[in-house]
């Protein structure tokens, strides 16, 4: 990946990131980038790199660091994928992403007791979180939750401070999945569903999952994300025409993708935050050889 210094986009990357992380980009160790943008005017671009499972692995086991979350789903062979965030500061592995595996009813059970106990915030969105995980999913009882397949931790001084959980929807359930979030009782969510539709209508892309950041303080962001979105550009030039913050920022985004034709844009999220500001969130990836 070749850095060109005059884009805004490259530019802050160079700014964020060692000559090691950007060669592991060019090496294509690197799962995603992140690109996030908000209609806050103040608020700038943010970039994320997400590492690959194996890298991560190696990553968590050279830091030794103790991360009892990471230790209780390994004993429990729950981690499909640990995937580590990298933004301006990583270093004692304080923000991983892990996407979850045999989500049998007893397993998922133990987790959430996990973090009733391990985090400080969790009780007070307890109901709300075990009703979205009950998402139908399929058939079997056993997969009662199995609706929550992903989620993220960021930690300060050891202490979970933010957990993103994510909600996948099954193709064979989507009419169940959009009704529990239309009747949910959570007002952003319900509130972004006729917005995604916009997104959906000039986009293309299919529903993928939902997602919510939970701190002490309140939600701050819930976001619904399209997998596969066909014409992203024009689409969100045209979703959000009114919003000149936003076209701003999407100009600037579109500019560096024609620069890095490398990468496609595999999902967004669209989102709202807790002062109820639109964000956007793209996952770019590397194109196979």
């Amino acid at each position: 990946m070749f850095l060109n210094l005059d884009n805004e986009i490259d530019k802050k990357l160079s700014k964020l990131y060692s000559e090691e992380v950007i060669n592991n980009m060019k090496n294509g160790i690197m799962e995603y980038l992140g690109v996030n943008i908000s209609e806050t005017p103040d608020e700038d671009i943010q970039l994320k790199i997400y590492y690959e499972n194996n890298p991560s692995y190696k990553l968590y086991k050279e830091s030794q660091s103790n991360d009892s979350l990471i230790e209780f789903l390994y004993e429990k062979n729950m981690i499909s994928f640990l995937e580590t965030v990298y933004d301006k500061n990583n270093s004692q592995f304080n923000r991983y992403n892990v996407k979850i595996k045999n989500r049998y009813k007893n397993n998922m059970l133990e987790l959430f007791e996990f973090w009733e106990k391990n985090i400080k915030f969790y009780s007070q969105y307890k109901d709300e979180i075990l009703k979205l995980s009950q998402i139908k999913y399929s058939e079997n009882p056993d997969d009662e939750f199995a609706s929550l397949f992903f989620f993220g931790v960021e930690k300060a001084e050891s202490e979970i401070k933010k957990l993103k959980l994510y909600w996948i929807k099954h193709p064979e359930y989507e009419k169940q999945y959009l009704e529990t979030l239309k009747s949910c009782g959570i007002d952003k969510l319900e509130k972004l569903i006729p917005l995604v539709n916009s997104v959906i209508e000039n986009c293309g892309g299919n529903i993928f999952m939902t997602g919510i950041d939970y701190n002490e303080k309140s939600a701050q962001k819930h976001k619904i994300y399209l997998e596969y979105p066909a014409n992203l550009y024009e689409g969100l030039l045209t979703t959000f025409s009114y919003n000149k913050e936003l076209i701003k920022k999407i100009k600037l985004i579109k500019n560096w993708h024609e620069i890095h034709q490398e990468f496609y844009c595999d999902i967004i999220g669209t989102g709202k935050d807790a002062k109820d500001n639109i964000t956007l969130n793209f996952y770019f990836m590397l194109k196979k050889d």
